[in-house]
């Protein structure tokens, strides 16, 4: 179309306004100082250009190809995901939110995934919130992250839970990170492995009995398999309480 300089600066107007602090956007920025001199009155607008592309460089953070590639659905996800923080009105709200920020960024936007992971981990407020495991969880032996959990540092997050709800909670997330990670079977009954000597009296439990009855026949070991296909028949046997539908409480007040 052959716009004018001052056609141009309109447009790029929004990058001023709220910087992006990516340097991709340079080749923006960097079209402003060329166009702002040009007319009349913008030479202003060169200026902050000039110190957004600086701060940039500073900052050293980029948007990756696969973030660039990204689908609609991941930038509508993004967009949901941002707007949830906005309005999170508790600590376990907010990590809730930044969670789900913080696992979706990763690959996409490592910079902003770290930061985030970063936040949570960091704010006192949020570490002391109920769910504080959530963040925890997903650094479970995430090996590209410098925050990476062992088995054994998420097995001392586990036992500083108290509420029976939020520590099946972290057991089970605990569990789908390891399935993410494809742990062996071996690392998947390390992780498992404890809850065979403890009193479990909630029928939620079945879905990581079952999993430690199939990863013992697979190192055949018969003891421990014995041991989880034992649970899984009271399940079967006896009635027991949800802990994540709230059974227990519901009989209490029956």
């Amino acid at each position: 179309m052959r716009a004018k300089d001052a056609v141009y600066l309109d447009f790029y107007a929004p990058l001023l306004e709220n910087p992006k602090p990516y340097t991709n956007y340079d080749r923006f920025y960097t079209d402003i100082e060329r166009r702002a001199p040009k007319v009349e009155g913008k030479q202003e607008l060169a200026e902050r250009a000039a110190r957004i592309k600086a701060d940039n460089k500073a900052g050293k953070r980029w948007l990756s190809q696969d973030l660039l590639r990204a689908p609609l659905e991941y930038r509508e996800r993004y967009q949901d995901v941002k707007q949830s923080i906005a309005e999170a009105g508790t600590p376990e709200e907010l990590v809730s939110a930044l969670t789900s920020l913080a696992v979706l960024t990763r690959g996409k936007d490592d910079a902003e995934s770290n930061a985030t992971f970063d936040r949570l981990l960091d704010t006192p407020e949020l570490k002391n919130a109920s769910n504080a495991y959530l963040p925890l969880s997903n650094l479970l032996l995430y090996k590209k992250s410098k925050r990476q959990l062992s088995v054994e540092q998420y097995h001392e997050v586990l036992e500083g839970i108290k509420d029976p709800r939020n520590l099946y909670l972290a057991w089970e997330a605990g569990y789908q990170q390891l399935l993410n990670e494809k742990a062996a079977p071996k690392v998947m009954m390390e992780y498992l492995a404890p809850l065979l000597d403890q009193e479990i009296k909630y029928r939620d439990y079945a879905l990581l009995f079952r999993e430690i009855a199939k990863q013992a026949e697979a190192l055949k070991d018969a003891d421990k398999a014995t041991r989880a296909n034992r649970f899984l028949q009271r399940v079967q046997d006896i009635y027991m309480p949800s802990v994540v539908m709230d059974d227990e409480n519901f009989n209490r007040l029956n």
